[in-house]
């Protein structure tokens, strides 16, 4: 497996470990880790490594439904040209809809932490 570092049975990512941290101290305002497809490449990889591609889908969650609403939206406009909802992602939708931008993030935490604990749930303890 490439991009791995193997310390004792454990096998860590390093998929742009080192690329992340030298960006972090060239410009520290503008690192943004979880917004590099490295991060999201290693995570994807942990999960196939360790057979948790299910927990991952369900983690994810948010991020899945987010992802899907504007491949739905291009989809059918492309079709029909009409919209499914007012804007794509998901909550720019809400926000057309009237709700403050707080109200949305809140809620979207919410959810975010429900479907943590239930991706949580689903492991097996070995």
């Amino acid at each position: 497996m490439g991009n791995c570092l193997r310390l004792g049975k454990a096998l860590l990512p390093t998929t742009g470990v080192d690329e992340r941290f030298d960006g972090q101290w060239k410009k520290p305002s503008n690192f943004e880790p979880l917004k590099t497809p490295d991060w999201g490449d290693a995570i994807g990889a942990v999960a196939v490594a360790t057979k948790h591609e299910i927990v991952l889908l369900i983690v994810g969650g948010l991020f899945v439904v987010e992802t899907v609403s504007v491949i739905v939206q291009v989809f059918w406009y492309k079709r029909t040209r009409r919209r499914i909802f007012l804007m794509a992602p998901l909550h720019h939708h809400f926000e057309k809809k009237g709700w403050s931008e707080p109200t949305i993030v809140i809620r979207f935490w919410i959810i975010s932490m429900i479907l943590a604990l239930v991706g949580l749930a689903t492991l097996k303890i070995r």
